[in-house]
């Protein structure tokens, strides 16, 4: 399950939730969907079931050094060491499930690491062969404390053996293991290792690991489409013709009541995601380039015109920007905002009864007529909850399952046609 929050909280928070922390509400939240969908997995079955959330405070490490970001520093090292020291810094321990997280090689350093080791370095005669008394080299360096995976390796210049002659070792190479074995290479031999940063290779993939998931679990508050990650994370799952409807999980804790529902669909009004927040000012360039990689969000460049004021001088200065045109995103994620949103009330409070239905579920519709979703309008007046809630016998189960038969004949067509407005073809996959 990937969890998709905000961290701090939002404007007047505190008036409506006095005394309880926003943490302490989500981490309400949280444990509530966990036990929903534990519910759900659970089935009919007796057997206790588990599942793992992807948190990102959790899963994304701090950074290595301040430069450490995709927009800035990339690799750190080299570092020269010997094979038994480049084991010892390997993590068993923190390398994830899954087989194709083997060719990972993580390194876990707790502490800055001082090194001071000597070698000797290959040095040859006049007939070609290496010097029987070699020079020693001390080697010496400091890496500082943080999570690593091995990104590329080579083999030093060294005595006994002919470096050039050994092919290097790169990421997507398979187990360093295996490059090792095949040549031969013992603990005493030495080794010139680059390193990658865990939390860079995390933030650079994020819309992979996104899409690894089977559920993606949203917390939601009413300032969610105000943060850029959380928008974007939320765009590339929702676009993904993968995944369904069944698979976004709202948790609307925060929303069960008319004033902070009304919170959330002014946040859906007001998308803006070119102007959305950051923590890192960093993030803004990233996560604008990903959008315009995979959605139809391109590059424009406005031209304004600086009118002198005070200076009496002819003419003016032009002045030409460059924006990312996020309309296509605003679009899609009001549209897919509107809908999860409507979803959950429906499943979780609109059935009730026929005055629920009107008070949970008519700002929604009102939204569709406000932002020009018509034939969205008219697909979700056209489902009476509380109606269709009588006719299951009021079965909450046999209710929620005819309600996902139905949305995916009447609802997920729209859905599909709203993700072909928005993703390029051919670029974001699974």
């Amino acid at each position: 399950f990937f969890l998709c929050h905000v961290w701090g909280e939002p404007l007047g928070y505190g008036e409506l939730y006095p005394g309880n922390p926003y943490a302490s509400i989500k981490a309400w939240q949280v444990e509530t969907a966990a036990r929903r969908l534990s519910r759900k997995r659970l089935g009919a079955s007796t057997q206790f079931n588990t599942f793992k959330l992807w948190v990102d405070k959790s899963c994304t490490p701090p950074p290595v050094s301040a430069d450490d970001h995709p927009t800035g520093r990339t690799t750190f090292g080299p570092f020269k060491m010997t094979v038994k020291t480049l084991w010892s810094l390997i993590a068993s321990d923190a390398v994830a499930d899954g087989a194709e997280q083997q060719d990972f090689a993580f390194l876990r350093i707790d502490q800055n690491r001082e090194h001071d080791e000597t070698m000797r370095v290959l040095e040859l005669d006049a007939f070609g062969e290496p010097n029987m008394n070699p020079t020693e080299h001390r080697i010496q360096w400091t890496m500082a404390a943080g999570w690593y995976f091995l990104h590329e390796a080579t083999v030093a210049d060294q005595h006994g053996l002919h470096y050039e002659s050994y092919p290097p070792y790169v990421l997507g190479d398979g187990p360093v293991e295996g490059w090792l074995s095949k040549n031969e290479l013992r603990d005493q031999h030495w080794v010139v290792v680059t390193l990658g940063s865990v939390r860079n290779y995390t933030l650079s993939v994020l819309e992979h690991v996104v899409l690894h998931h089977k559920t993606f679990l949203m917390l939601a508050s009413f300032h969610f489409f105000t943060r850029l990650w959380p928008a974007f994370e939320l765009a590339v799952f929702a676009s993904s013709e993968s995944k369904g409807l069944g698979d976004i999980d709202l948790c609307t804790d925060l929303l069960l009541q008319p004033g902070t529902l009304r919170k959330y669909v002014e946040d859906l009004r007001k998308i803006d995601c070119y102007h959305c927040q950051v923590t890192d000012e960093r993030d803004r360039d990233l996560l604008l380039a990903k959008i315009r990689k995979y959605f139809k969000c391109d590059t424009q460049h406005p031209v304004t015109y600086d009118m002198p004021v005070r200076e009496p001088r002819f003419g003016c200065d032009k002045v030409v920007g460059t924006v990312t045109d996020c309309t296509a995103l605003d679009r899609f994620l009001r549209f897919i905002g509107i809908v999860i949103g409507w979803r959950a009330m429906v499943l979780q409070r609109a059935y009730q009864s026929k005055e629920e239905e009107q008070q949970w579920t008519e700002p929604f519709v009102n939204l569709c007529v406000e932002l020009g979703f018509v034939p969205l309008k008219d697909v979700l007046l056209g489902f009476k909850a509380h109606g269709r809630f009588l006719a299951a016998d009021r079965d909450v189960h046999r209710f929620t399952a005819e309600f996902e038969d139905w949305a995916a004949d009447d609802l997920m067509p729209l859905v599909t046609a709203e993700r072909r407005l928005l993703v390029r073809p051919g670029v974001l996959q699974t």
